[in-house]
């Protein structure tokens, strides 16, 4: 059985050829990303905490478009940078995960007690387990509003392991980015968007496989 073949027999694997067999486009959007944080890099080195946070913002529009083109590749299509605008509410839920994670961040540089943080972390973790969904469900489920956060709830109440997955993978990609000094920015936004796009398609089809075999 050849590589290629034995890959495309998982979600993870089927992300990683699409990735590598349109990394030039995903090096585009990757480099994108890597300037889009250079605000807040800038507030970092210069000592301005309480604006880190705040000055993220610009990834906010970057992110929402890799999300975007990730799902042509999901549907087995050619990715093409103009679909970076095809679901606008991609844009609205990925501003609104940053929202909330950045007013948070925000808090906790400002010195609050520890209990405040406490209750503070349980909200964003809790936000971050739906939101790690509600990225992907406008442009894989073609769904707008609310409903995009409904499905999105759903499926973080019936797969939590995946969200939680989708989340650690986010933490060792920050981390290997930290280590590497920054290099592998590069690389790293891109390829985590593109195998949770994959692994939150498997478990769209598994819900309602499972659906219809229980109606």
């Amino acid at each position: 059985m050849s590589l290629l073949q034995s890959l495309s027999e998982t979600p993870l694997g089927r992300a990683l050829i699409a990735y590598f067999f349109d990394l030039p486009r995903w090096t585009l959007a990757n480099i994108l990303f890597a300037l889009a944080l250079l605000p807040a890099y800038l507030a970092l080195t210069n000592g301005l905490l309480l604006a880190v946070a705040g000055a993220t913002l610009p990834v906010v529009p970057v992110l929402a478009g890799m999300i975007n083109i990730s799902a042509r590749q999901v549907a087995e299509n050619a990715p093409r940078l103009r679909d970076a605008f095809a679901y606008p509410t991609t844009l609205y839920t990925v501003f609104l995960v940053w929202a909330g994670s950045a007013a948070a961040a925000t808090l906790l540089f400002s010195g609050v007690p520890l209990i405040v943080v406490f209750l503070i972390g349980i909200v964003v973790f809790a936000l971050l387990m739906i939101g790690v969904f509600a990225f992907f469900t406008p442009s894989q489920l073609k769904v707008t509003g609310k409903l995009a956060w409904h499905n999105a709830l759903v499926l973080g109440v019936s797969y939590p392991i995946i969200g939680l997955g989708l989340l650690m993978l986010a933490g060792i990609g920050i981390w290997a980015i930290w280590v590497s000094k920054g290099a592998l920015i590069l690389m790293i936004p891109a390829l985590w968007v593109i195998m949770a796009a994959f692994t939150v398609d498997e478990r769209i089809a598994a819900f309602r496989s499972k659906q219809s075999s229980e109606g």
